[in-house]
């Protein structure tokens, strides 16, 4: 038939597309992944998103605006990754500013 895609082939083309891109850039190359004691499961950003975010944010009392949130979860994931003086040392590098006296 010379007419145009169904739906169906049309999604079904969208996913082998998007399976074909990631065999391409090797994301799906999982044995390779396990045996480099790479994390291929969600688990691991799971348990991150809970111990960074959860226990910080939904603290009884707790309340913050986005800017606030966004401010304090920054430096948690900077403390709680041990890249916190890299973190210092971007802020100072970026708003540092020389003042003189009046």
């Amino acid at each position: 038939m010379c007419g145009p895609k169904s739906e169906e082939a049309k999604r079904l083309g969208t996913i082998i597309d998007f399976f074909a891109e990631h065999k391409r850039d090797g994301r799906l190359d999982y044995a390779t992944a396990a045996n480099d004691a790479y994390p291929i499961g969600t688990g691991t950003t799971e348990a991150a998103a809970k111990t960074v975010v959860n226990v910080r944010m939904k603290r009884a009392g707790a309340r913050y605006d986005t800017h606030g949130g966004q401010t304090i979860l920054t430096f948690r994931a900077a403390v709680l990754s041990g890249r916190f003086p890299v973190l210092m040392r971007e802020l100072v590098a970026r708003y540092w500013a020389k003042v003189t006296a009046a």
